[in-house]
């Protein structure tokens, strides 16, 4: 069955899907699905079970379809879509998991099983311009998350805290530097990219990929 399936055969199938998702829980994480013919997106996750969640999405899925879904704490979910309806779907999961690990707060200062939460990256080969007073100069912004983002630029160009970003399609962002290494660094913006900004930026492969 595709995408467009209509509401009649849907309605029952998110129906009975959520009947049998017993003890689920509602959220709104923000997570990073993959499936088979796409980049990778940034997905909303409403509500989650043992056996299965809801999630929001940009994307086209059908029914039937693999997909993964990579949460802030690194862990990978796969799943297969039991039914998709106005943005959002249903996926059940391969295997069972445990909803507590699920839920760990973005912002929890200690690492669960060795792994510390974080806002999910995105890659990237954009365009960017990095000014600094006076100073500007283009960067290639490698990977991207509503945090924060990984520049490759030529270390002859300098760079430092108040720095500001310009990514093609998004407001210019104040930045700090969070590491440097030869010709790379990571930085933090002063504010979060909203997800639906984000995620209207991601599915744009023109602005996303501006270096091809």
């Amino acid at each position: 069955m595709s995408a467009t399936q209509s509401d009649e055969t849907v309605r029952p199938l998110a129906t009975e899907w959520r009947r049998r998702s017993e003890r689920s829980v509602s959220t709104l994480l923000i997570a990073r699905l993959e499936h088979q013919g796409s980049a990778d997106q940034p997905c909303r996750i409403r509500n989650v079970s043992a056996t299965g969640m809801m999630i929001e999405f940009r994307l086209t899925l059908a029914q039937g379809e693999a997909v993964s879904v990579e949460l802030r704490n690194g862990d990978r979910l796969d799943g297969s879509v039991v039914w998709t309806e106005g943005g959002r779907a249903g996926i059940q999961l391969h295997a069972p998991v445990d909803v507590a690990t699920i839920l760990v707060p973005a912002n929890r200062p200690v690492a669960v099983r060795g792994k510390i939460p974080r806002a999910p990256r995105f890659a990237t080969r954009s365009r960017v311009r990095v000014s600094n007073g006076s100073q500007g100069f283009n960067a290639m912004l490698l990977d991207v998350s509503q945090s924060g983002g990984h520049l490759q630029l030529d270390p002859a160009h300098p760079i430092a805290d108040c720095s500001v970003i310009t990514i093609p399609g998004l407001p210019p962002r104040p930045f700090t530097v969070r590491w440097q290494g030869e010709g790379e660094v990571g930085i933090a913006f002063g504010t979060m990219i909203p997800y639906a900004e984000l995620a209207d930026w991601l599915a744009n492969d023109g602005k996303r990929f501006s270096c091809h």
